[in-house]
């Protein structure tokens, strides 16, 4: 969910297929998230230079109401801007992610399209080729 998105490195071989066919197809489905959600973190880098708000921020930006936010909060929770909600995975081997979503939406995996409510603790899937992402919906 970073803006920047580099690969650098002085390795032999850098591109994607390097690493097989799994890796490859992993790498190729991250590459694609970000192509959508281009225009979107465009006119987030416009707000963040236009009204300094960061693109990714803490969940209690977002959702300053709800003290539960604060309390169940992970670090590894972030908000990219206003409309998603990212939970990365950071444990070895880990294929699903525990996470609490705030009050005052609703939540839209953005992978398999399931809808979560608010205000709960969830446990969602996390396989290795795809974050757990989630819309947010404050109608």
């Amino acid at each position: 969910m970073c803006p920047l998105y580099r690969s650098h490195g002085s390795r032999p071989c850098n591109e994607p297929w390097c690493y097989g066919a799994a890796a490859e197809a992993s790498i190729k489905k991250s590459i694609q998230l970000r192509k959508d959600l281009h225009p979107y973190i465009m006119s987030l880098t416009n707000n963040a230079s236009a009204f300094g708000e960061p693109l990714m921020r803490p969940v209690w930006w977002d959702f300053p109401q709800d003290a539960a936010a604060l309390f169940f909060q992970e670090e590894t929770t972030l908000m990219l801007g206003p409309t998603y909600l990212a939970a990365p995975v950071l444990e070895p081997r880990a294929t699903s992610r525990s996470l609490y979503l705030p009050r005052g939406a609703s939540y839209t995996h953005y992978y398999s399209k399931k809808v979560y409510q608010g205000g709960e603790n969830v446990t969602v899937p996390a396989p290795v080729d795809e974050l757990p992402l989630f819309i947010v919906d404050r109608a």
